[in-house]
């Protein structure tokens, strides 16, 4: 149980959202606040940190896989539950 009494869910991430359950994450719209897409956002951050090597991987296609989040416990995901 977490602190508030609630249960406490536990989310695996999905790269290439194959589950079926698995709730895509909407990383391509773009932000209204940077006027980029979330996932650019995400890539500008890591080309930030050098010396992480991810500089060596900006063009890779595992980079452009799609984002979801899965229940680990194989239930439906409802994106109300972060509301």
């Amino acid at each position: 149980m977490g602190t508030n009494g609630n249960p406490v869910k536990v989310f695996d991430v999905d790269r290439g959202g194959r589950k079926p359950n698995s709730y895509l994450l909407p990383v391509d719209d773009v932000s209204p606040l940077y006027g980029k897409s979330y996932r650019e956002i995400g890539l500008d951050a890591f080309t930030n940190h050098r010396t992480q090597g991810i500089t060596g991987f900006i063009n890779s296609p595992f980079l452009s896989l799609s984002y979801g989040l899965v229940a680990e416990s194989g239930e439906a995901f409802d994106p109300k539950f972060f509301l």
